[in-house]
């Protein structure tokens, strides 16, 4: 798409974005920089000291760093910004669950990657896997700290993704057309979750108790019954369609397009 006339008396147009510090928030804002980038755009990056994005990842952009709390005597500056983005993004799962879903895990017999992030439970997840656990699934699976998910995604061998099911990670699932076993949690996550599993049919929720036995009976509807056979059909299917959309004359593109060409007129 060609669009001309990116400058006004001799400047270039500039951008400036400023991501809150969930890494959900920070990944979609550095797509959208690099697609104004793209089109002519400077583009200056606001972010806090906390979660901070890696400046040598993008050298083309400005980086403007920003205090993470509030200076004064009041006793609101007391509370931190940092410590409200920390208790908001951890204990999705309590000790009980991770060793019912760990169980499961084993008892399913698949080959899995498991990302037990920091935070995720009271304690470190990686010390508090059940005992056995290790030994149960010697060869065929690894528990990590972090994983490139849009790379793992993108691998052939990955055949399902268990997700919290928010935004991010759905749309990042269904461009690489790969199944879902969705645990939501809140906001639209639940929503999410609902449409994955009832309009485009390529996963289900995983609702209620985590108990050993219905995850392992998930994981093994997903990955190898014909059901689960049928939903990597039509996540392949889905996939074609959103890289459709998603291309210059795709209804994204074209949106995208018409944004920018709002901007260059203001």
């Amino acid at each position: 798409m060609a669009l001309g006339g990116n400058a006004v008396a001799g400047r270039r147009r500039h951008v400036l974005l400023f991501p809150l510090a969930y890494q959900g928030h920070i990944n979609p804002m550095f797509r959208l920089a690099g697609i104004l980038h793209g089109r002519g755009f400077a583009v200056t990056v606001f972010h806090t000291h906390f979660n901070a994005p890696d400046p040598s990842r993008h050298p083309e952009y400005r980086f403007v760093p920003v205090p993470d709390g509030m200076s004064g005597p009041a006793p609101v500056a007391i509370e931190d910004v940092v410590s409200h983005i920390l208790a908001l993004n951890t204990a999705c799962m309590s000790a009980r669950d991770l060793v019912e879903t760990a169980w499961g895990i084993a008892g399913s017999g698949v080959p899995f990657l498991w990302v037990v992030r920091p935070g995720l439970v009271a304690a470190d997840g990686l010390t508090r896997l059940p005992d056995g656990f290790e030994e149960a699934t010697r060869g065929r699976g690894m528990v990590v700290e972090w994983a490139p998910q849009e790379e793992v995604l993108r691998h052939a061998a990955v055949a399902g993704f268990w997700t919290h099911g928010g935004w991010n990670s759905t749309t990042e699932s269904v461009c690489e057309g790969v199944p879902m076993l969705c645990r939501p949690h809140f906001g639209d996550q639940m929503g999410n979750a609902r449409y994955v599993e009832h309009v485009w049919r390529v996963g289900f929720e995983v609702a209620g108790a985590l108990e050993r036995g219905g995850v392992e009976a998930a994981i093994r509807r997903l990955v190898t019954g014909s059901e689960g056979a049928q939903m990597r059909a039509r996540a392949g299917e889905l996939k074609k369609a959103a890289k459709e959309c998603t291309g210059e004359a795709g209804s994204s593109g074209l949106a995208i397009g018409k944004l920018v060409d709002h901007m260059l007129a203001l």
